[in-house]
Protein backbone atom coordinates (compact mmCIF):
# COMPACT_ATOMS: atom_id res chain seq x y z
CA UNK A 1 0.00 0.00 0.00
CA UNK A 2 2.83 2.67 0.81
CA UNK A 3 4.10 1.64 -2.49
CA UNK A 4 1.00 3.06 -4.40
CA UNK A 5 1.07 5.81 -2.42
CA UNK A 6 4.82 6.79 -2.71
CA UNK A 7 4.21 6.50 -6.95
CA UNK A 8 1.27 8.39 -6.70
CA UNK A 9 3.10 11.38 -4.55
CA UNK A 10 5.84 11.10 -7.08
CA UNK A 11 3.73 11.86 -9.95
CA UNK A 12 1.70 14.53 -8.67
CA UNK A 13 4.90 16.25 -7.81
CA UNK A 14 6.58 15.66 -11.18
CA UNK A 15 3.41 16.85 -12.62
CA UNK A 16 3.51 19.89 -10.48
CA UNK A 17 7.31 20.38 -11.57
CA UNK A 18 6.08 19.86 -15.30
CA UNK A 19 3.39 22.50 -15.42
CA UNK A 20 5.97 25.03 -13.82
CA UNK A 21 8.84 24.16 -16.07
CA UNK A 22 6.30 24.35 -19.18
CA UNK A 23 4.69 27.66 -17.99
CA UNK A 24 7.86 29.38 -18.95
CA UNK A 25 7.70 28.96 -22.17
CA UNK A 26 5.34 31.17 -24.14
CA UNK A 27 3.16 28.90 -26.47
CA UNK A 28 0.96 32.06 -27.63
CA UNK A 29 4.05 33.71 -29.67
CA UNK A 30 4.64 30.21 -30.96
CA UNK A 31 1.30 29.62 -31.82
CA UNK A 32 0.46 33.02 -32.39
CA UNK A 33 -2.06 32.64 -29.68
CA UNK A 34 -4.56 31.33 -32.15
CA UNK A 35 -6.29 28.66 -30.04
CA UNK A 36 -6.02 29.40 -26.13
CA UNK A 37 -8.10 26.21 -25.46
CA UNK A 38 -5.63 24.24 -27.63
CA UNK A 39 -2.60 25.45 -26.52
CA UNK A 40 -4.03 24.65 -22.71
CA UNK A 41 -4.73 20.91 -23.67
CA UNK A 42 -1.26 20.97 -25.07
CA UNK A 43 0.74 22.34 -22.05
CA UNK A 44 -1.61 19.68 -19.95
CA UNK A 45 -0.49 16.80 -22.05
CA UNK A 46 3.03 17.86 -22.51
CA UNK A 47 3.39 17.96 -18.40
CA UNK A 48 1.99 14.42 -18.37
CA UNK A 49 4.26 13.24 -20.96
CA UNK A 50 7.04 14.79 -19.12
CA UNK A 51 5.88 13.91 -15.71
CA UNK A 52 5.20 10.31 -16.67
CA UNK A 53 8.96 9.81 -17.86
CA UNK A 54 10.69 11.57 -15.46
CA UNK A 55 8.61 9.51 -12.72
CA UNK A 56 9.43 6.64 -14.03
CA UNK A 57 12.73 7.27 -14.52
CA UNK A 58 13.90 7.70 -10.47
CA UNK A 59 11.66 4.71 -9.80
CA UNK A 60 13.56 2.78 -12.31
CA UNK A 61 16.90 4.56 -10.62
CA UNK A 62 15.06 3.65 -7.01
CA UNK A 63 14.68 0.03 -7.87
CA UNK A 64 17.39 -0.90 -9.45
CA UNK A 65 19.49 0.22 -6.12
CA UNK A 66 17.35 -2.03 -4.15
Amino acid sequence: MAEYVFKFLLYMSMFTISMYALSIIDFRKITKGIHPYKIQLLVILLAMSLSYLASNFLLNIIYKIN
